[in-house]
């Protein structure tokens, strides 16, 4: 994954996302993800050049399949949608918003792969904040149990609780402060209803077991969730 980031163009605006964008935030390969997901200020740009590339592959107007030396690599791109009118209807609105959030707040990162002394994979490029992941995550949950992808949930609950372990309250609150209402409000009332103990936590935790079972998610606790729902209370603040 780290060697496919080499392909993508430089000069155009986009962001990683999704679950190899936490595994580095998270600083540990904490789960299996087999995709690169990212964010794209033109997506149709962006696609049809790496669409023109010898050994990339389009599969979709939103997917392409990276051929390398090791296994392929496949790339979803999603539109920031920053030119576009917003959404009426609240999810998608704050869906739209926190993909423009993600894109704005991307931050350049140099990934290092190293087996021992030798380096073995190296690339530069913008990655979300563990922030713009956590509003993300919060925006996707509910979208995903009543969309084509319930068995995500249990990921994205995971992956909202590793977030949440290395992340500054301080320094997620200052991150919105002054962001569109209808975006933090969302997230926070999500985060709030799934991790909080006075609202649906335990529900929550039962079905990251059911959904995404292995030793690491056996292991999260209420008090893992309860940290989760503390990002809430930064937001409505």
């Amino acid at each position: 994954m780290v060697v496919a980031l080499n392909r993508l163009p430089q000069h155009l605006d986009w962001a990683v996302v999704g679950g190899f964008a936490v595994i580095i935030r998270a600083s540990q390969v904490h789960r299996v993800t087999n995709d690169i997901d990212t964010i794209s200020r033109d997506k149709t740009q962006l696609i049809e050049l790496l669409a023109a590339e010898p050994a990339i592959t389009k599969l979709s107007s939103a997917r392409l399949r990276i051929a390398g030396n090791n296994l392929p690599v496949d790339l979803d791109v999603m539109d920031a949608a920053a030119e576009s009118p917003l959404p009426a209807e609240p999810s998608e609105r704050a869906f739209a918003l926190t993909r423009q959030h993600a894109l704005a707040n991307g931050e350049p990162l140099e990934i290092v792969v190293t087996n021992g002394n030798q380096i073995v994979a190296h690339s530069h490029a913008r990655f979300a904040t563990s922030a713009s992941l956590i509003a993300l995550k919060a925006v996707a949950l509910p979208r995903r149990v009543d969309g084509h992808s319930p068995q995500k949930v249990g990921t994205d609950i995971y992956d909202l609780v590793s977030l949440a372990k290395g992340c500054d309250i301080r320094s997620f609150a200052r991150e919105f402060a002054g962001s569109e209402e209808d975006m933090t409000s969302w997230v926070a009332q999500t985060l709030a209803k799934w991790f909080s103990p006075d609202h649906d936590q335990r529900y929550t935790l039962a079905r990251l077991r059911r959904i995404a079972s292995s030793f690491d998610t056996g292991a999260i606790s209420e008090h893992d969730l309860t940290e989760v729902a503390l990002l809430a209370g930064a937001l409505q603040r």
